[in-house]
């Protein structure tokens, strides 16, 4: 049954892979060993269906089998725990937390020679930093040098799928794609659509940024295809969040607030606040592009005010402060506007973003031109520059009121 369960989680199934696990676990009786390690494979499961709470649940309750137990393999189950403690955090947007558990989980793994534990732990620990703006890939480099030695295809495909997001933050977006590609190899190869289908939301992404919408969007649906077959609803809300983007981006701009509703609706499923707060940055950029400046701002004033903790927007708060700042000018405050640029520059230079901050120095830019000031030289050089690096053909007109300077 416990390998019937591996077979289903691989394939996608997720649903028969729990009912499969939870009959081994009725068969293998009171063993607290083998209880912990089910335990665990069914947290997975759990993080699969979007319900973040309950993985988190069946994680702990497979540390309290473990207490009190000796030997080396009650200490390479900790470790075990650990790191998929540390993963749930991250992927509930609980990023601090998680980069503690998973720093927790590195050395347990270490001293009980854990590798497999020790690299999931390494990879959570880098994707907490990514997002929290402090600098990853190390630890990733390390993990999948693990995955490789073990032999383990999977592990790569997930190692390589976030290093190419690294890269992509990073502004190396010929290594983002080619490392979106081979992970995407990967999972095909072993079977895992779903992980295949990460991968390619992450090249349309990229491809969406660079002015490819067709292909981008090409890409979405598919992606989105796979994902509401096996119900994976954190995947199904990555596709329709970046998909509702390409919308607004090509002036489809009623169809894109549905999907944004819909991306919404499943991370609010699976609790994912971070992730939520991205699809409603993306949606104050819609309401941008449609030249709904106030609509923008109470999307933007909602995720900034007291209901949302500074965590959840850190990781959005140059697209944020350059929505708002789009949005003001559109609402007759100039002036704040600058002011609202300003600190979306100073938060995209900290997270050491390439792309926010091209495309926030193109704002400011535009902000110098509709009030008839002459734009920095160094500014403008420094955006048509990233720009050009990035592949970047056209960044998408906002439409401004007339100003002084038009």
């Amino acid at each position: 049954a416990e390998s019937r369960g591996d077979a289903l989680y691989l394939g996608g199934d997720f649903r028969e892979a729990a009912q499969a696990l939870d009959l081994a676990r009725k068969l293998t009786g009171d063993t607290p060993l083998a209880e912990a390690r089910l335990l665990i494979k069914r947290s997975r499961i759990e993080v699969k269906l979007g319900r973040f709470s309950q993985a988190l649940r069946w994680a702990t309750r497979a540390r309290r089998e473990l207490e009190g137990l000796d030997g080396v393999e009650a200490a390479r189950q900790r470790a075990d725990q650990s790191a998929s403690y540390a993963t749930y955090l991250q992927a509930e947007g609980r990023s601090r937390a998680a980069i503690g558990w998973a720093e927790r989980a590195v050395a347990e793994a270490e001293s009980a020679e854990n590798r497999e534990a020790l690299a999931r732990a390494l990879n959570a620990l880098d994707w907490a930093r990514l997002q929290i703006g402090q600098q990853s890939g190390e630890a990733w480099t390390r993990a999948l040098e693990i995955y490789h030695d073990l032999g383990d295809l999977a592990g790569q495909a997930r190692i390589l799928s976030n290093l190419g997001m690294g890269a992509f933050y990073a502004g190396s977006w010929d290594e983002a794609l080619s490392y979106a590609e081979q992970g995407r190899e990967l999972e095909l190869r072993i079977g895992n659509y779903v992980g295949a289908g990460v991968d390619a939301t992450n090249m349309a992404e990229l491809r969406s940024e660079q002015g490819a919408y067709v292909e981008a969007e090409a890409l979405l649906r598919d992606a989105l295809r796979v994902s509401r077959a096996a119900g994976y609803h954190w995947g199904q809300g990555l596709s329709l969040s970046v998909l509702a983007l390409v919308l607004a981006r090509t002036s489809r701009f009623e169809e894109a607030l549905n999907v944004f509703d819909d991306a919404r609706t499943e991370w609010q499923r699976i609790e994912s606040s971070e992730d939520v707060a991205l699809n409603e940055t993306r949606r104050a950029e819609c309401r941008v592009l449609m030249g709904d400046g106030a609509g923008a701002l109470v999307v933007a004033d909602e995720l900034l005010g007291p209901g949302h903790p500074s965590d959840e927007v850190a990781a959005v708060l140059p697209q944020l402060e350059r929505a708002r700042g789009y949005a003001l000018v559109q609402t007759g405050d100039p002036g704040r506007a600058r002011v609202a640029l300003e600190q979306s520059l100073a938060a995209a230079r900290q997270r050491q973003d390439l792309l926010q901050t091209a495309l926030t120095l193109t704002a400011i830019a535009r902000l110098d031109r509709h009030e008839g000031r002459s734009s920095d030289p160094e500014t403008e050089g420094e955006a048509s520059a990233t720009l050009a690096r990035l592949g970047i053909r056209l960044v998408p007109e906002v439409p401004l009121p007339t100003g002084a300077g038009t």
